[in-house]
């Protein structure tokens, strides 16, 4: 439950704040804080050329267990021996110490409020209320806002509270529903509004400013599917609307990542479940739903290959609107959709299961992280060229500066405890232009800018092959390298260099628009050896029986999209009478309502043939 908050501010005024950094840091210059086992650093660039980056003295000579940026990058807070502590972003120095053993932080999106989870610990008394251990801290004054029970911590639903972008509304989810609050957490701090969604696996705040979009999302259950709800609420200072705009079920569903589009106009609902019904996957099942906010708008969006979905991304500005998703098995391919869930370009097929959009929404980089090789391809999007490729392996951190012209790998601590370092590229792969070794870093974050603060700048004129060496090629894939020569005995066979070799050699496809891998099948079925001269009576002969082979197909594939067609009918009907009677289906109507994504996926494949 909620507990009544501190009246003590925890913040010392008579505190000895650490001296800040020799030289401050411009808000034009780029800062990447480096945390590790010797203590806080910070990495600045400068005008050098030859060389951009330089390291500062340490910050911190403590070790820190966590640090978190806000938004704007004004702020941040690092937690270690019991205490979180908040710093400028600029001048470094200290402004709030709390004594709060933190293990998880977060901002509000304006910097205002500061949320901590630290772990629970159960009442000693029976008698005793149990102390909340996730509490609101005012960063201004220090001030302890509110402070809520919260037992388990789950990534997925971080952070529990939640801001609306101008901080003028709040919400906090609980068993039935979601709780809505004033966002300047004056006054008596209760809650003026649920909303009512029993059973609520999570939910998220769209971008963008009043009125305020909110999705919720119940998971399936006994023979009901899952719900997908957008609710419109106006807030004013005495009237308050608020009411269901936008909804879709779906089945195969036990959790959901809320994708919000960058004016929150449309949500991506990333979908997945632990156990995958049709027995195809040990790895659960994946899949995606689109929903326009205003309600007019709502489909299932089939994954560019079929198989588990391993990213999504939207890009970070609301010029493009479009999104990238990355799926299906080794080698998958990663494919450009509209915000209508329509594919606009394909990047290929590699060993690849990461995306990262560059913060003015122009770079793309598409990598393969984690149990991957760590091969990384650059796009840039807004003239579907690709830039160039380069090899991060073991990157455990990454991202794109705030300017989009770097983007940076780690190494890091407690995955990787051997070389330990960040390594720096250029926006089209070159590089790495900085490399340094850090001994058991842990983390790795670029200071955020405000939006506006760096402008969309077009790629330098590529330099010649000559010059560029091999930089990269144009169908996506790291540049081919000569082998080293091998004895016989130790090509092939089941070694794990030998699978990670021919993974690594197995044939791609590159970068191409939208139908041109259908064609590209269709053309290559329709090759045909070269037919010896015949007669004319043969040959009218065979025309007939081509044509009529012709007219078959396409007769076939009427009857096919026709029955597609029907299906799609019949699951809608399913839908609208789930939503209307909360009344469960059947099991066959079950695994019928859970095929969709595939019989829209078939029915795209005909249409484009």
């Amino acid at each position: 439950g909620i507990l009544a908050p501190s009246n003590s501010p925890t913040k010392n005024p008579n505190m000895e704040e650490p001296k800040s950094l020799s030289v401050p840091i411009l808000p034009s210059a780029l800062s990447l804080l480096l945390r590790s086992k010797s203590g806080l650093h910070s990495l600045t660039s400068h005008q050098d050329p030859a060389s951009p980056f330089v390291k500062s003295e340490a910050l911190s000579p403590i070790p820190c267990d966590i640090l978190e940026w806000s938004e704007d990058g004004s702020l941040f807070a690092v937690s270690h021996s019991g205490n979180v502590s908040v710093r400028s972003g600029s001048e470094q120095s200290e402004i709030l110490n709390i004594a709060v053993p933190a293990k998880a932080m977060s901002f509000s999106p304006k910097g205002k409020f500061l949320v901590t989870w630290e772990t629970f610990v159960k009442a000693k008394n029976s008698d005793e209320q149990s102390k909340g251990n996730l509490v609101i801290w005012k960063v201004e004054s220090g001030e302890e806002v509110m402070r809520v029970v919260q037992r388990q911590f789950k990534g997925i639903l971080w952070p529990p509270f939640k801001w609306s972008e101008d901080e003028n509304l709040a919400a906090y989810m609980v068993a039935d529903g979601v709780k809505l609050y004033r966002g300047n957490m004056e006054g008596d701090k209760k809650s003026f509004h649920t909303i009512h969604a029993p059973k609520i696996g999570s939910f998220s705040i769209a971008p963008g400013r009043a009125p305020y979009k909110i999705s919720t999302f119940v998971p399936e259950g006994k023979g009901k599917p899952a719900k997908i709800e957008i609710h419109r609420c106006k807030v004013n200072q005495n009237d308050f609307e608020c009411g269901v705009t936008s909804f879709r079920s779906a089945f195969q569903a036990q959790e959901m990542s809320h994708r919000w589009a960058p004016d929150g106009s449309v949500l991506l609902g990333v979908l997945s479940t632990d156990l995958d019904a049709t027995g195809q996957s040990y790895y659960g099942r994946s899949g995606m739903v689109l929903l326009h906010s205003n309600g007019k708008f709502s489909c299932s969006v089939a994954p560019p290959k079929e198989g588990a979905v391993h990213d999504v991304q939207w890009a970070p500005t609301s010029s493009g609107m479009h999104f990238a998703v990355c799926s299906g098995a080794t080698p998958a391919l990663t494919a450009l959709f509209s915000s209508k869930g329509e594919q606009k370009f394909l990047f290929g097929t590699a060993p690849r299961n990461t995306i990262v959009w560059s913060p003015q929404g122009r770079f793309l980089c598409v990598a393969g992280f984690g149990n991957m090789a760590g091969d990384m391809d650059f796009w840039d999007v807004k003239e579907s060229k690709h830039l160039g490729s380069n090899n991060a392996s073991c990157a455990v951190k990454f991202g794109w500066s705030p300017d989009s012209r770097y983007f940076m790998t780690a190494t890091c601590a407690p995955r990787m405890n051997v070389d330990n370092g960040i390594s720096i590229f250029k926006y089209n792969g070159e590089g790495p232009i900085y490399t340094q070794e850090i001994e058991f870093l842990y983390d790795a974050k670029w200071r955020p800018s405000p939006s506006g603060t760096f402008p969309d700048i077009c790629p330098s004129p590529r330099k010649s092959k000559e010059e560029n060496g091999q930089l990269g090629s144009s169908n996506g894939s790291s540049a081919q390298k000569k082998e080293a020569y091998r004895p016989p005995n130790a090509r092939g066979g089941g070694t794990l260099a030998a699978m990670m070799r021919a993974e690594r050699e197995t044939k791609t496809l590159g970068p191409m628009k939208v139908g041109e891998f259908e064609e590209q099948k269709v053309g290559k079925a329709g090759k045909s050896k070269k037919k010896p001269n015949k007669n004319k009576k043969e040959e009218k002969n065979e025309n007939v029986r081509v044509n009529g082979s012709e007219e078959k197909e396409s007769g076939n594939k009427i009857k096919m999209i026709r029955k597609l067609n029907l299906k799609l009918k019949k699951i809608d009907s399913l839908k609208e009478k789930v939503g209307k009677s909360e009344e469960a289906l059947a099991g066959k109507e079950i695994s019928l309502v859970g095929q969709e994504s595939e019989i829209r996926q078939q029915l795209a494949k005909l249409e484009i043939m």
